[in-house]
């Protein structure tokens, strides 16, 4: 039987069973490192660095974020977070940003409001 916090997250979007095959199905470990994610600052260095337009910094954030969700599997941030990508790629970036930025906050809210529950 699945933990409660791992079903909860499968029903918001996360990949579940792909994210447990990469732990070697540890679930402890699985919810220790998703407990650690939740301490993430990349959004927070991303925010400043969109702020300040400091486009560098916030893609290295906003790729490190990328990796992450795909590693433990929070699809929903994964599909945000490769978007922004794209999107800060270009010099300047595209006008889409802002608005996807915003999307990916509310979805990480989301998240994390799951994982610390």
């Amino acid at each position: 039987m699945m933990n409660a916090l791992l079903v909860k997250l499968e029903q918001w979007g996360c990949d579940i069973k792909e994210s447990m095959d990469r732990m070697m199905n540890d679930e402890a470990f699985y919810i220790h490192l998703l407990k650690e994610f939740s301490e993430d600052d990349s959004i927070e260095i991303a925010n400043r660095a969109l702020e300040a337009s400091d486009y560098d910094t916030a893609f290295e954030a906003i790729h490190k974020l990328k990796g992450t969700t795909s590693t433990l599997g929070l699809t929903p941030l994964y599909i945000d977070a490769e978007l922004l990508t794209r999107d800060l790629t270009p010099r300047p970036p595209l006008r889409e940003t802002e608005k996807h930025f915003r999307h990916l906050k509310k979805h990480y809210q989301e998240c994390s409001s799951i994982i610390l529950e």
